[in-house]
């Protein structure tokens, strides 16, 4: 299990009992905007790959599908351009059965927000465990990759219970105040008890305190397109959330 407290180099003790970290609180119209104006593609994107993860879950849609959709989702994404990591595209599938893999996944989308409503309980149960095994799991899609960009992107993607810590949702959660956020890359965590795996740990707290502020006012926003039903019929509560945050990092 992790060790619940530590302190990074930019002086912030990351054991959520000692801090109050909030991310920024958007009305149902700023909700509504920010699908609004979110591209479309990605939109189509997630909407697509979530719809084949369920059917999978479910034994409604094979591997194969599911592979061939979260592939184009990701090139889609930005995986293989610049300095973003190569997909294995021979090998999606092979790490998608891989039993270990796929459990964790299934565990995650169970159980990873399931009562959290502070940043507080996100650091109890099995939580930190379950989300460090799933992205080193997913890790596995991309070739040498040591960033944990794509690994979140692919979870988000797949489960819809965490946001892609892309450089504009970072963006974001930094201008919120929280530190450790600022920095070019963001490395995947080496250990369970290391200091990304805290912060990441941390973004999971704040998703599911975010949601639990906003339950009502999301509600109204999914209510008012039919791109919001969409999101609420996928089952992603995190997309609502990644959403916004992309929107606010990107200057959208």
């Amino acid at each position: 299990m992790l060790i619940r407290s530590n302190t990074d180099a930019e002086g912030c003790t990351m054991t959520a009992g000692l801090t109050n970290p909030t991310l920024p609180s958007f009305t149902a119209d700023q909700i509504a905007r920010a699908i609004a104006v979110f591209p479309h593609a990605y939109h189509a994107d997630f909407a697509t790959t979530r719809e084949a993860a369920l059917a999978w879950h479910n034994g409604g849609a094979t591997t194969k599908v599911l592979a061939d959709r979260l592939e184009r989702a990701l090139v889609s994404w930005g995986a293989g351009r610049r300095k973003a990591p190569l997909l294995r595209s021979g090998l999606i599938v092979d790490v998608l059965d891989d039993p270990a893999v796929r459990s964790a996944l299934v565990d995650f989308e169970s159980k990873a927000l399931m009562g959290i409503n502070s940043v507080e309980e996100a650091w109890y149960d099995e939580r930190p465990d379950m989300l460090y095994w799933a992205l080193h799991g997913l890790n596995a899609l991309f070739v040498d990759n040591d960033s944990v960009t794509y690994p979140t992107k692919a979870l988000l993607l797949l489960t819809g219970r965490y946001v892609g810590l892309d450089s504009n949702v970072r963006k974001a959660i930094a201008a919120a105040g929280i530190a450790g956020f600022k920095e070019t890359r963001f490395p995947m965590p080496v250990r369970q008890d290391d200091r990304n795996m805290q912060r990441l740990t941390l973004v999971l707290g704040l998703i599911g305190a975010w949601l639990r502020e906003h339950e009502q006012v999301i509600a109204e926003a999914l209510s008012r397109s039919a791109t919001g039903r969409k999101l609420q019929e996928l089952n992603a509560p995190a997309r609502v959330l990644d959403i916004c945050l992309f929107v606010v990092g990107s200057d959208r």
